[in-house]
């Protein structure tokens, strides 16, 4: 194998990693998988937007970037490949912006209704102190 088919190499299989990985957590079929969601009135908003914005987006992006260094006689491919990557980052940037909440369909669906006790429970909480 030659130096230049190891990068893209190494790239595909650590993104392919990171979307397994999002998937079995996104999946939530054991309580392992379900780490990154608190019940209320916990949150950890970093590790919960890490595995619905960040792992998926970082995984594709890795993906993507592969196809562009494997893409380089073909430059109609590769422009199209660097757009692809250029959307991949919107995920991302949304990833940094804590302030803005997210939208309960980028949960699964089990978690959905962890979300909307945690926010139920938040809502009260602010209420009761008036």
């Amino acid at each position: 194998m030659s130096s230049g088919a190891l990068l893209p190499l190494v790239l595909v299989v650590v993104g392919l990693l990171l979307l397994a990985y999002c998937a079995w957590s996104r999946r939530g079929g054991s309580p392992a998988a379900r780490h990154w969601i608190d019940p209320p009135p916990a949150e950890n908003w970093m590790l919960e937007r890490i595995v619905v914005l960040g792992t998926p987006a970082v995984g594709l992006a890795l993906l993507d970037v592969a196809a562009i260094i494997l893409l380089q006689d073909l430059p109609v491919l590769r422009a199209l490949a660097f757009v692809v990557l250029i959307v991949l980052l919107i995920p991302v940037l949304y990833f940094l912006a804590a302030v803005i909440p997210m939208p309960l369909f980028l949960y699964p669906r089990w978690a959905r209704e962890v979300v909307r006790r945690r926010r139920r429970y938040w809502r009260e909480f602010r209420a009761r102190r008036g």
